[in-house]
């Protein structure tokens, strides 16, 4: 099993089985905050739990800082290269990366977040 799917597992049983709050995750119970969506290159895509609106997923790599709306790909914050962004672009729109971005977002988050699911 690849590290990414033992996370996503672990993740999975802590908020949907165990029922932990983020409160008792930050007491320090448990730390599972990013969800790994895609990885191409040295790039990482991934959504984090606790997020702040709009729904968003970051990218992250050499030379990369990145966050994107989910819904629309927008920019929010950092840069990116020419290069990565249109891999990124091809992804979102051709290979089903929108979809896994919904699916990965709304599976992940807890029951106190600010941002509820993506309809």
């Amino acid at each position: 099993m690849v590290f990414e799917d033992l996370s996503d597992e672990l993740s999975e049983y802590f908020y949907e089985r165990a029922k932990l709050s983020d409160e008792e995750i930050d007491q320090g119970l448990i730390i599972i905050r990013k969800h790994r969506v895609k990885t191409f290159a040295n790039y990482k895509v991934e959504v984090r739990n606790r997020e702040h609106p709009p729904p968003h997923f970051h990218v992250t790599g050499p030379d990369v800082s990145a966050s994107f709306t989910i819904v629309d790909l927008r920019l929010l914050d950092g840069q990116i290269g020419r290069h990565e962004e249109k891999i990124l672009r091809r992804w979102y729109n051709t290979d089903g990366g929108k979809e896994r971005l919904i699916h990965t977002w709304n599976k992940t988050r807890p029951t106190d977040c600010a941002v509820g699911p993506i309809r």
